[in-house]
């Protein structure tokens, strides 16, 4: 299956909720306070485009919603105080709190990234997809992209929504430098599905909607992505042969080396249980002369 590419920079971010005073400090708040900034290696981020972090924005505005009631409590220059000595979610909440220019802090992105890979390495789950989310967004190394996956994949795993959701996009549209694996997609979906979460549901439909858009416009690989899901019923789509195939036709009227295969194999299993040979020939033929081995040993065996 080929890369899903136009969907890939459609990782959706959950709603901002919140409203807090933005305000800029003159001097970094851990300064005023005499606390030290954790010493973790972060990249060089000060070219980073405001329009390339808004997701990763989005999500942490929304996840201070979430701890509200508890962290948040801890005022300043307390909370700097208790992250300073440990405390996971403060240090989330440092973090968070210089990522958006909030409660007088100053914006610095270097410093809320150290405090946000501190909480991270303790387990904090919200600085987990915080961390999954900067660097799985692609503009920086691939170490720091695998890195990003790593940070999504641990948060997933502990339960969290946001990070299933995430993981579920990244491996359906080959982004965040992974390889479209649909079979990975489907679990996290599952799993994230599961969290009966209204925004992530939400979240999923807008998905499947750009999805079925693009398909009508005529993406190809877009196309023979939303044929599969319709033959396996993936990603809440109903199982479909007609459908199926019916998008696995555009792909591969278009020449998408994929679908042809798909295609060529559904008609030789066939659709409605009914064999259809000459049609599984043709697109094998339209395979093998891209140079697909495995049609060219179909059409072999057919053709005996």
């Amino acid at each position: 299956m080929m890369k899903y590419t136009r969907l890939s920079v459609v990782l959706l971010a959950l709603t901002a909720v919140v409203s807090v005073a933005d305000t800029v400090a003159t001097r970094p708040f851990a300064e005023q306070v005499g606390v030290s900034v954790p010493d973790c290696k972060v990249p060089d981020i000060e070219e980073f485009q405001m329009t390339e972090l808004e997701p990763l924005l989005e999500q942490v505005r929304d996840m201070l919603v979430g701890i509200k009631e508890d962290q948040q409590k801890l005022k300043m220059p307390a909370m700097a105080k208790a992250a300073a000595e440990g405390n996971s979610g403060a240090q989330f909440v440092m973090g968070a709190m210089h990522l958006l220019g909030y409660a007088g802090l100053e914006k610095d992105y270097n410093v809320a990234l150290r405090w946000l890979t501190a909480s991270a390495e303790k387990g904090y789950a919200d600085a987990c997809v915080a961390m999954g989310c900067f660097y799985s967004s692609g503009v920086f190394s691939r170490w720091w992209t695998r890195k990003g996956i790593n940070w999504l994949t641990a948060a997933a795993e502990g339960g969290h929504a946001v990070a299933q959701y995430q993981l579920s996009v990244a491996y359906l549209t080959g982004a965040a430098g992974v390889e479209q694996d649909l079979a990975t997609a489907e679990k996290w979906y599952k799993k994230a599905v599961a969290q009966n979460d209204e925004k992530l549901k939400l979240m999923f439909d807008r998905l499947r909607s750009i999805m079925m858009e693009e398909a009508k416009q005529g993406e190809a690989e877009t196309q023979c992505t939303l044929a599969t899901m319709y033959y396996l019923g993936l990603y809440g789509f109903e199982e479909n042969e007609v459908e199926a195939v019916k998008w696995f036709t555009r792909a591969a009227e278009k020449g998408l080396l994929d679908a042809q295969v798909s295609l060529a194999e559904i008609y030789e299993a066939g659709v409605n249980g009914k064999p259809d040979l000459d049609k599984a020939i043709h697109w094998y033929t339209k395979a093998a002369t891209q140079g697909d081995a495995d049609a060219e040993d179909a059409l072999k065996r057919l053709e005996k």
